[in-house]
């Protein structure tokens, strides 16, 4: 029996919680998604879970937690929070994501991604490539084209 289980059996109240940031000022949170479009998809789909994979058993420096998610039978994603954005940077920019998005860019084979960030000392950004209908900020937010200002997170978090 659960600690849940037991509190709805003996009548109590759950326990609440929050919790304190201030030792987290620089804190950014990032939401991914992976949308599987065509068969072949699936294939992307398989490598980029090993790279998740390797990723959560090796932690990187900044990634303070990571959490997969389901959002339906062809798309999958992740939450992650990073200690800042420049431990963020520092792995996107490093093997094995910047290779993987550079593969990507080269050829999305009928797949969509999207990634939004947002931080705790104020700004948020997202970028959308190949998706089929809009989601998250994009459905309720005007479209801008991710060049000029907009082409990078650091630069889409400062707008």
């Amino acid at each position: 029996m659960t600690a849940l289980d037991r509190q709805a059996a003996n009548g109590s109240r759950p326990r609440r919680e929050s919790v304190d940031l201030s030792d987290h000022p620089d804190l950014v949170v990032v939401y991914l998604g992976f949308r599987v479009g065509r068969l072949q998809g699936l294939k992307a789909l398989l490598g980029i879970g090993r790279g998740l994979a390797r990723m959560q058993r090796e932690k990187p420096d900044g990634l303070l937690a990571h959490e997969n998610l389901v959002y339906g039978l062809t798309h999958v994603g992740m939450r992650q929070y990073w200690r800042d954005l420049e431990s963020l940077e520092a792995f996107t920019r490093s093997d094995p994501h910047k290779i993987w998005w550079r593969d990507f860019g080269r050829d999305p084979a009928g797949n969509g991604f999207w990634h939004e960030a947002y931080r705790l000392s104020g700004g948020m950004e997202a970028i959308y490539v190949g998706m089929p209908r809009r989601i998250g900020l994009a459905s309720f937010a005007a479209a801008r084209d991710p060049q000029g200002p907009f082409m990078t997170s650091r630069q889409r978090l400062a707008a």
